[in-house]
């Protein structure tokens, strides 16, 4: 009953939105030039594919006007011009030639928009109009937000047709995805990165980053296992780092292992992380298809498969079709996996760890921001 009040409100406000929004156009004219990037994944934050395509432009295009809509907590967190505020919101909104974001916004609904899709994620779960768990009224906002796409970044045509078909929109281009620049960028910072997060001397760094989960399931490790696993890391020296999804309630790391650090607080751009990251554990998260560029080994630790297909989110294939493994299901098996390396050179794994990587990326170059903006500036 709450959830559907919610909901109801949300409605509500949108088409007020909308409404203000439709007139005030009818007297402000776009301002060619001008961006408005409106993070939709994480709404006090500025990371990920915005802040690299923001970058990027602020370097090479400075004859654009960029501004970011955050919240008023997030704007004092960053050093970049940020608006705040459902007024200062709609002004900008009505100005930009350009309206950059990151995820579905039920808010942007008007044709008179000029949507720039950088999608926060590729190809594993069903998002869109293919979440068959999304409200019937939220569905119908989000199909009128859809249409005001003009482009949709995508990795490969795989996950072009993927977005095509979520957002029923023909908008999708294989351009790469902006935060992947940072894999092909010079190594010279990267000691300075590992001194920053305090992983200098370690044999290995493994970094766990499971997605969130809608719903609890089961937890993902019980408490003695930690335990065991920084045993086994300290006589490997490897050092383990959990960076939690920003929306994750669940997941809850013990304080005071020598070998287990949670720096879900003060890493904000998972990217900066998994440069720096020797193994990535994960699940049904997207990082993996952007990790899998570097050529590094991942383990795929699926602890509550059924329950979460069940009650979180379905997915686009079976997801052992889908990803190449190793699949591992339980927290003994994990250790047994983490204890030893030889599952690394598994000739059917190489296989289909490549063919993985080829089915997701079609660039290697570390220049999709430069495609990304070649392409909206053919949308004239």
């Amino acid at each position: 009953m709450k959830n559907d009040l919610l909901i109801r409100l949300t409605v509500f406000k949108v088409y007020i939105m909308h409404l203000l929004f439709s007139f005030l156009r009818v007297f402000v004219p776009k301002k060619e030039k001008e961006l408005l990037f409106i993070p939709s994944h994480q709404v006090d934050r500025f990371s990920g594919n915005l802040k690299s395509f923001y970058d990027y432009i602020a370097i090479h295009q400075p004859d654009y006007s960029s501004y970011i809509f955050l919240t008023k907590e997030g704007s004092k967190q960053v050093a970049y011009p940020t608006v705040s505020g459902t007024l200062s919101l709609l002004w900008r909104l009505v100005r930009a030639d350009y309206v950059i974001i990151d995820g579905s916004n039920p808010y942007l609904i008007s044709k008179q928009l000029s949507v720039i899709q950088l999608w926060h994620g590729c190809g594993l779960k069903n998002v869109g109009l293919s979440n068959q768990n999304t409200d019937k009224n939220l569905l119908r906002l989000f199909e009128r937000h859809f249409a005001t796409y003009r482009l949709v970044t995508a990795l490969s045509e795989y996950d072009a047709n993927k977005h095509n078909h979520d957002f029923k929109t023909d908008k999708a281009q294989v351009t790469g995805i902006a935060r992947n620049d940072v894999f092909f960028q010079s190594e010279s910072g990267l000691e300075a990165l590992r001194a920053a997060l305090g992983i200098v001397g370690f044999r290995r760094i493994i970094t766990y980053a499971p997605t969130f989960r809608d719903h609890f399931t089961v937890a993902n490790f019980t408490e003695p296992f930690w335990q065991e696993l920084n045993s086994l890391l300290a006589t490997n020296n490897d050092c383990l780092l959990i960076k939690k999804h920003p929306w994750d309630r669940f997941l809850i790391v013990p304080e005071g292992l020598s070998h287990i650090r949670d720096i879900s607080s003060v890493v904000d751009d998972v990217q900066q992380l998994l440069i720096v990251t020797d193994l990535l554990i994960s699940d049904y998260s997207s990082i993996v298809t952007d990790y899998v560029i570097t050529k590094r080994p991942v383990l795929y630790y699926l602890f509550d498969h059924a329950l979460y297909l069940s009650t979180c989110r379905s997915m686009s294939d079976p997801i052992e079709e889908l990803l190449p493994g190793p699949f591992i299901y339980d927290e003994r098996m994990l250790l047994d996996y983490l204890a030893q390396d030889t599952w690394m050179e598994d000739p059917e794994l190489k296989l289909r760890s490549t063919d993985f990587i080829y089915k997701f990326h079609h660039y290697f170059d570390g220049h999709s921001c430069a495609r990304i903006f070649e392409a909206m500036a053919k949308l004239k």
